[in-house]
């Protein structure tokens, strides 16, 4: 199973942009599949835990409040 974050850059699993972007492609996966559970992650690699806890602000605070 490969996990590196270019698989996931490369095959589309990962939802990496402004909070708009990621909201749009949430968005976009859900009309094409029907989730209505979505597991994200924050920390890939050596990503300095200030940066983890932004991505994860700006979730809660933009994407989730666009998605609803």
């Amino acid at each position: 199973m490969t996990t590196g974050l270019d698989f996931w850059l490369g095959n589309g699993p990962a939802y990496v942009g402004s909070p708009e972007t990621v909201a749009k492609r949430l968005e976009k996966q859900h009309q094409l599949i029907g989730f209505d559970v979505f597991c994200g992650r924050h920390r890939f690699g050596e990503i300095a835990s200030p940066l983890v806890e932004k991505s994860i602000r700006l979730f809660g605070e933009k994407v989730i409040p666009a998605l609803l």
